[in-house]
């Protein structure tokens, strides 16, 4: 005997039937699965208002995910993919991967751990704090250019070659600081 249920993602249609071997074998209610409550409509809209508001200036990104639920609702894609593409859509806004989670089954939940810094990450990040430390306490005026030309470089107004003509300079009396500069850079 094959047992179905339907889940709702709350967006105000019902999203697929989900077969019991496919979902584990879970008992899911409405909503998600695992869950002390069904989640309602008013969930949803409290939520797609946090998504628009997060993406104002990005107004693709709310409509992606509109996208995502119309594939879903008409069965052009699986719960899967929406995972993915929602993981994709909000990638570095965790608390909307959390929020998306309550609509989800339980077996289906995004887990955020994945954006979490490595180690060697946090590490990395500590050196470059000491590095510019060590500059400002040497002189504050290479320290200010400095900080300048890497602002510069990550908005796009300068390229690596540059940043790196302008360290030459900037550490021209510092060689330490220029090799421990060039230690940063990739390979």
């Amino acid at each position: 005997m094959r047992k179905e249920f339907t889940f709702s993602l709350g967006f105000g249609f019902t999203v697929m039937n989900c077969k019991m071997a496919q979902c584990n074998g879970q008992n899911q209610m409405p909503g998600g699965g695992g869950m002390s409550r069904k989640v309602t409509k008013k969930d949803a809209e409290t939520y797609l208002k946090q998504v628009k508001e997060m993406f104002k200036d990005e107004k693709d990104k709310y409509n992606m995910l509109l996208h995502v639920m119309r594939d879903f609702s008409i069965q052009r894609t699986d719960v899967i993919g929406v995972v993915e593409r929602v993981k994709e859509i909000f990638k570095g806004h965790n608390n909307l991967i959390q929020g998306f989670n309550m609509f989800l089954p339980k077996r289906y939940k995004i887990t955020v751990d994945e954006d979490r810094p490595s180690p060697r990450m946090i590490a990395a990040h500590s050196e470059a704090i000491y590095f510019v430390n060590k500059i400002h306490k040497r002189d504050e005026n290479v320290y200010t250019s400095f900080l300048d030309v890497l602002n510069k470089y990550r908005t796009g107004h300068t390229d690596i070659i540059k940043v790196l003509t302008k360290a030459a300079s900037l550490f021209e009396d510092h060689p330490d600081l220029l090799e421990e500069f060039i230690s940063f850079l990739p390979g």
